[in-house]
């Protein structure tokens, strides 16, 4: 299968003559099953998403339906959800937005998982290596000396101790609330 640009594979069903956009829309519609609420892609399927394959081209079902609907070309404009069901190409439920636009739906929606701590793959640091520079600090080690002896910007650690960051892990917490009552 060609990688091809989001943006490119609308644009090549919209520059195509008349015949071809009617195969297109003719072949969408024999993988939609229609209902009240959502319509249901029940064709090939890619990470979840509803899939046409045309020319050798992956062009996701949600978008080929806004285009077919709305006569625009989303470019490169996302084509968010406001049922959140991957597999729905129900016009009704299909906006534009960018990246942020669908972000902050998915946050407004409670869909986000915000992984915090360790629980955090990113964490470059856990709850153990953070008790221990907040003791190694209350022992007078400088905090820049200690990020770089585990590895990350003093930024961050500046902001541990600062309560800016991970602040809902309890032990930290209270590494700290010790710290800085003078029980370290």
């Amino acid at each position: 299968m060609k990688r091809i640009s989001r943006a490119k594979t609308i644009e090549h069903i919209s520059k195509s003559d008349e015949n071809y956009k009617k195969r297109i829309r003719k072949e969408f519609f024999k993988k939609v099953l229609k209902s009240d609420n959502c319509w249901i892609w029940n064709g090939e399927t890619s990470l979840g998403y509803g899939v046409l394959y045309t020319h050798s081209i992956a062009i996701k079902a949600h978008r080929i339906s806004y285009y077919l609907h709305f006569r625009k070309d989303p470019g490169k404009k996302l084509v968010c959800h406001t049922c959140d069901n991957k597999k729905c190409v129900n016009p009704k439920h299909l906006f534009l937005g960018s990246h942020r636009d669908n972000a902050v739906d998915m946050v407004k929606k409670g869909r986000a998982c915000i992984l915090l701590g360790e629980d955090n793959r990113q964490a470059k640091l856990t709850e153990r290596k953070i008790i221990k520079m907040i003791k190694l600090v209350s022992k007078g080690n400088r905090p820049s000396d200690l990020a770089a002896k585990f590895g990350v910007n003093k930024n961050t650690l500046y902001y541990i101790l600062n309560r800016q960051s991970w602040t809902k892990v309890t032990s930290v917490q209270q590494a700290l609330d010790r710290l800085y009552a003078g029980e370290e």
